[in-house]
This record gives structure tokens, sequence and C-alpha cells, in this order.
């Protein structure tokens, strides 16, 4: 690989490691004899070099997109809500169409290969069978994050979804929704459809898991309320009757995370906050279900009555029913209104009457769901940095200060 970070800076201050990371992900999917170079070089390049835009920034890099592919432009509209404007992702999308995104001198990658070189192209064509070009989501920095590849025909038509993912962790997550899908498809959930998984296997150092795209027919732009009916129908899939929260597979479940955890401070606390709660509720009797595990706006989108889901990687059986509703309002109210205590605050009245409305639980089976779900995401949000050397800082919001509030107004 050639190219450092500093013959493209143009004066611009970035931080290090979103260069290294966007590098080191551009060493996997097209490894030597292949080249990669950052460049800003807005002239179309030689027949044997292909140039991806990195946006929507050198510094945030986010998305590759073929710069001089003209069909690759509806990659930039995804089906999903996300956090992006709708306005600046639409005007991008069009610049591109017209091919003028690629003349402006934005950052790019530029890949110089032969077409016999095994690259990540020659393998989707190998697995897909159709290959044209390739959009790369990056997605949010992360030490064991996992890259999505959108590979596309020739009409732009999005073929698949491809995750990719070379940490342990990583590899992990893509076997569990690998399991995870075909689950669900014998449960065959009502008003809610899932991918199909096409390959799972090992390209080089990488593990991929190509899934069947879901393409929505945008019938439903608002995603401001939780899709009740959907997640009650998918929780009701699984449907198990009533159990103590102490014995439910989400509360054992919980009890071997945190003794894995290598934090050793907020594994004690999570600890402790665990057995907390369980001396105050774990003898309250919920109705126990399955959840997706990250529903949220930005992992769904519609057909008709239907909800269209992705990322699995997270879902469980033997869980208190409600949790998805909550972690949708909360994911929601993090993005969009910010994690100090007021917000926590609205979260909580919101979850509460949520849960009374959609499952027409008690008061101490809210107050036990609830606490459930701060506990596993708080796992989560530990487990899922294990692999970072920089450290695992305290969570922002929904963390331990809010379930340490919870738990004292049980007295």
């Amino acid at each position: 690989m050639s190219g450092p970070a500093d013959d493209v800076s143009g004066g611009e201050r970035r931080a290090p490691s979103d260069v290294d990371g966007l590098l080191e992900v551009a060493g996997r999917l097209w490894p030597a004899p292949a080249t990669v170079q950052l460049v800003r070089d807005a002239r179309q390049p030689a027949r044997v070099a292909r140039d991806w835009l990195i946006l929507p920034s050198l510094g945030k890099p986010w998305l590759l997109l073929p710069a001089w592919s003209a069909t690759a432009a509806d990659a930039l509209l995804r089906d999903d809500h996300g956090q992006r404007s709708p306005q600046i992702v639409h005007a991008l999308a069009v610049l591109h169409r017209q091919r003028m995104l690629a003349r402006i001198p934005l950052p790019r990658l530029r890949v110089s290969s032969l077409g016999t070189v095994d690259t990540i192209e020659t393998e989707l064509t190998r697995i897909l069978h159709k290959s044209s070009d390739v959009v790369v989501r990056l997605g949010r920095r992360r030490w064991n994050r996992s890259v999505v590849l959108r590979p596309l025909d020739a009409a732009g038509r999005t073929l698949a979804y491809v995750k990719s993912a070379a940490s342990r962790s990583g590899v992990d997550a893509l076997r569990r929704e690998r399991e995870h899908l075909r689950r669900v498809a014998t449960l065959g959930p009502r008003l809610v459809e899932w991918p199909e998984v096409l390959h799972h296997g090992s390209w080089r150092d990488l593990d991929l898991l190509a899934l069947s795209p879901l393409i929505g027919d945008g019938s439903t732009k608002n995603r401001s309320r939780a899709p009740s009916a959907a997640m009650r129908a998918l929780a009701l899939s699984a449907e198990r009757g009533r159990q103590p929260v102490a014995e439910t597979d989400l509360s054992n479940k919980l009890a071997g995370d945190i003794q894995r955890l290598s934090d050793s401070e907020q594994r004690s606390q999570l600890r402790s906050a665990v057995d907390l709660t369980m001396s105050r509720l774990g003898q309250v009797k919920v109705p126990i279900g399955c959840w997706h595990g990250d529903w949220v706006p930005w992992n769904m989108t519609s057909h008709g009555d239907r909800v269209l889901l992705w990322d699995w990687e997270h879902f469980a059986e033997g869980v208190p029913i409600g949790l998805d509703g909550v972690h949708y309002r909360a994911q929601q109210l993090r993005m969009f209104k910010g994690t100090d205590r007021r917000v926590e605050d609205r979260w909580v009245r919101e979850a509460t009457e949520w849960l009374l409305n959609t499952f027409q639980l008690s008061t101490p089976q809210i107050r036990a769901t609830i606490l459930a779900y701060l506990l596993e995401v708080n796992v989560r949000y530990l487990r899922d940095r294990e692999e970072d050397p920089r450290g695992i800082p305290p969570r922002e919001g929904w963390g331990l200060p809010l379930i340490g509030r919870l738990t004292a107004e049980l007295d």
C-alpha cells in the first residue's frame, strides 16, 4: 500500500486513527499485489485503476462510493431512516448520477489492480455469480466493527449486503447473526421480514456473511413511533408464558457475560447492579418471549404493513417481552435529544407508557423489564469493546447512574 495520509491533507487537520483505520480496511479489501493510494486527483484514472470517493470526508470516513459509476448513486439513498440529512444525501446522489461528484477534488482511494488479482470484487463475483460495482459502508469507527459491502449489478441494483469482519468479536457476531436468522425463519413472526443467508465463509483474513437485500416500498416515512404491532408479533412468536425475572434466560446470560468482562471496576459495578435488581424484583413474574435486540429506525424499512429488519446479531429468546420497544425509543432519544438526566427521565416515562399500552404489564413487571433492558445494554456496551486497546470509558446516558436511580426508587 502506498500514499501516506500527509500526501493528501491539503492543510486539513484530522485524527490519524481515522485515516489509519480507513487504510487498514482498504488493505484487507484490496490486498497486494493490488495497491491503494489516497489521492485528490479528480481526473478519471487509467484502465487498471479505479477510484472510490471517501464520504462525507477524510476526517470522518463513512462510505466508499465508486467514483465514476453513475449507477451507484442510488446506493446513497438507503431505505433505512438513518442519522443523515435526507436533503444533503439526495443532492449528493443527483451530483453523482450526473458524474459531477467525481469531478470535484474530493479525497478518494485509488485502487490499482489487474483483473486476475484476488480482491474483494473478484470474491463477491464468485459468491454471487454476478457483480459490477461495490459500495463499502465503513460505519462508525470501532475496534471490532464489521464493514458492510453492497455489491451492485450493472443497472445499480443491490445484489446483497455482505458483512465482513476480521476481529474475534466481529467474526463471532457474524456467526451469531447467521444462526439467529435461521432460528427466526423457523419462528416465522407475522408482520416482520428478515434477510436470507446467501453465503457464510472465509476469504483471506476476513469472514463474510452475504444476506439478501431487503427493499422497502417507501410506505412508511415517519418512524418516530415504534412499530408496536410488529414488535408485539415478533416478541410473541417465541412466547413461553411467565417466569420470575431471576430465572429467565436473560438473567442467566447477564451473569455469565459479566463474569467474563475484563474491566474489573465496571464488572464489579454491574454485578452489584444485577444483584440489587434481582433482590428487589427477581421474583416478579414477567411474560417471556424474544426480541430483535437492536430494533431502531435505521435498522428497518417497510413494505406495506410489514416491517423489514436487518442486523439480527443481538436476537435472543427467553427475555421479558417489550425490550424492543424500550430500546427503539432509547436510541431515538440518545441520537436526537442527548444523554442527560432530563432525557433519561423522559425515556422512563415513555417506556412505561409503551409497555402498559402494548403488553398491559403491571407496574412491577414494567420496572423489572426496564431494568433488565438497562442491564443488558450496559453489559453489551462493555462486551462489544473488550478488544479496544484504547480502553472503555463509562457509557454516556442510560448507564449505571440511571440504573442506580431506578433501583433506589424500589425501596
